[in-house]
């Protein structure tokens, strides 16, 4: 009989039993046709990932074990806890609502933050441009999660990101034209802007939209996560980390803090700012499985955000040495939290936060040429992120149909 899933909860993961296949050639077992029609009927229902399909075929050895603790047949089998952790990993692949909650609350933070900036009103989160640093430790983070030991060393991977995140891009572009227009530089700040191409002609390397220098960065991480970072072990991460480590501790003495990257003035720096954090997230993700070490209170978790962008260290750590210490220590903790707690409105602040994020700065400088106050930009820029994220789904389905079809080529003709 073709071994089946009993209760399978996605996103809590709690008290479901999941019959995996054991391993070729077990009396009490499937056949090894069987565990890959099981494997493939899971992967169907978008229960795992194409990546963990292919860990858990490699690591099929288990009976049964009950995805709420990941230990309770560990005695009984001759595996060891990390295979059985990953298997349960595989099974356990849901979103993350907790991460989601606060990527979005970093989201709004980074539009009020630059609300201030463009209105020149009270900013209250004076490092408000940490938030970015924490989309890149998080973003390393999901990206092992989502692909380590699959398909992330293949052109496809780099072609999924790309259809993920430039629709929406795509879309902070075209409402940057509104925003510039009659600029007589216009055409070129509109060509640079759509093919995430940093310009070199004002003080910002991006002028059509100033967020967009984030996503270049964090493509570039995806591909070297996708050509070397995944293919070396932990150790080896550790010490790239540490040169990275050195890399920022420099951006920091010379610049006051993590704030290359934006502007065209030491605009390639902002390579180093985001692998440091981006390693750190792939590394945490290797080392906790999902499972870190310590257990934080969740609302202690969506407080600790925003009150640490308002730098209240700052005091202490003169210098931009703060910046450091947030993303060495605050967002493994930010981390942590979230993965320790599931949220009902976590889920939609997620979705929402990547619109929010692409459009907004368009959105508020638009607000502010045409008078409007900066409660109304604020909510400008939730409205539109909104209506963004209702049409992204067919958005990717258009965009994504092509470079399918891309990948397939590359697939066939290697070379």
């Amino acid at each position: 009989m073709l071994p089946g899933v009993l209760s399978v909860d996605r996103h809590g993961c709690q008290g479901s039993i999941i019959f995996v296949c054991p391993a070729p050639g077990d009396r009490h077992g499937s056949t090894g046709k069987e565990c890959g029609q099981f494997i493939a009927a899971l992967l169907d229902k978008g229960i795992i990932t194409p990546a963990l399909a292919t860990t858990l075929r490699a690591s099929s050895h288990f009976r049964r074990f009950d995805v709420g603790n990941p230990y309770a047949f560990a005695s009984t089998t001759p595996r060891s806890n990390a295979i059985l952790t990953v298997a349960w990993q595989s099974i356990c692949m849901g979103r993350l609502n907790g991460l989601d909650g606060l990527r979005g609350i970093a989201a709004v933070c980074v539009v009020v933050f630059h609300t201030a900036a463009i209105n020149s009103t009270f900013q209250p989160f004076g490092g408000g441009y940490l938030a970015v640093d924490f989309f890149f430790l998080l973003s390393g983070y999901v990206m092992a999660r989502s692909y380590e030991g699959g398909p992330i060393r293949k052109p496809s991977f780099l072609l999924r990101r790309v259809a993920r995140l430039w629709p929406t891009m795509a879309i902070g572009a075209l409402l940057g034209v509104a925003a510039h227009w009659g600029e007589p530089r216009l055409l070129s700040f509109v060509v640079a802007g759509t093919f995430l191409m940093p310009l070199f002609m004002t003080d910002q390397a991006f002028p059509i939209n100033n967020a967009s220098w984030s996503i270049f960065f964090e493509l570039l991480a995806n591909a070297a996560h996708s050509l070397v970072l995944s293919r070396i072990r932990s150790w080896a991460l550790s010490l790239l980390i540490l040169a990275f480590l050195f890399c920022a501790v420099w951006i920091v003495y010379v610049f006051g803090g993590l704030k290359p990257g934006p502007y065209t003035q030491a605009f390639w720096l902002g390579l180093p700012r985001a692998m440091f954090s981006y390693s750190i997230g792939i590394l945490l993700f290797r080392k906790w499985r999902d499972v870190p070490p310590v257990s934080i209170p969740f609302v202690v978790t969506i407080a600790l955000l925003p009150v640490m962008l308002t730098k209240p260290l700052a005091f202490f750590l003169e210098g931009g040495w703060f910046d450091i210490a947030f993303v060495v220590l605050i967002c493994p903790t930010l981390i942590a939290g979230g993965l320790r707690h599931t949220t009902a409105w976590g889920r939609w602040l997620g979705e929402i936060s990547f619109p929010l994020y692409a459009t907004h700065y368009p959105i508020l400088t638009i607000a502010h040429a045409v008078g409007a106050s900066p409660l109304i930009g604020f909510s400008a820029t939730v409205f539109v992120a909104a209506i963004v994220q209702w049409w992204r789904p067919m958005l990717h389905y258009c965009n994504g149909k092509r470079l399918a079809a891309l990948a397939m080529m590359l697939r066939s003709n290697p070379t």
